[in-house]
């Protein structure tokens, strides 16, 4: 009965994450779009010396799913690149993303 039940909520589980998966994807990528699009006004706002928009929330963004968009926008925008909060957090968060997406989708459960 224990066996069987266990059984179950394995299921229930690989099931939830194979549902999920396409989900996470999506965040990540509109996530990342958001992040960019930040950096990218952030940068235009640098140059015209207007107001900025808080490294906190560029941080933030990095760190909550737009790791790759925020990598993107330091690289295409050659901005916050000499920060040594940026240049050690945002290529950090897009490693472990990485790897986070490499691990969910190898996974025997991960995958649609």
């Amino acid at each position: 009965m224990q066996q069987v039940k266990f059984m179950i909520e394995l299921e229930l589980v690989r099931e939830f994450l194979s549902v999920n998966f396409n989900s996470f994807i999506l965040y990540i990528v509109l996530m990342s779009i958001v992040t960019l699009i930040f950096f990218g006004i952030d940068k235009y706002k640098a140059i015209t010396r207007k107001w900025r928009v808080p490294e906190a929330v560029l941080l933030s963004l990095t760190v909550i799913g737009g790791a790759f968009g925020g990598l993107l926008g330091m690289l295409a925008f050659r901005h916050k690149i000499r920060k040594p909060m940026f240049f050690i957090t945002v290529p950090l968060a897009s490693v472990l993303y990485t790897a986070l997406l490499i691990y969910v989708a190898a996974a025997p459960y991960g995958s649609v």
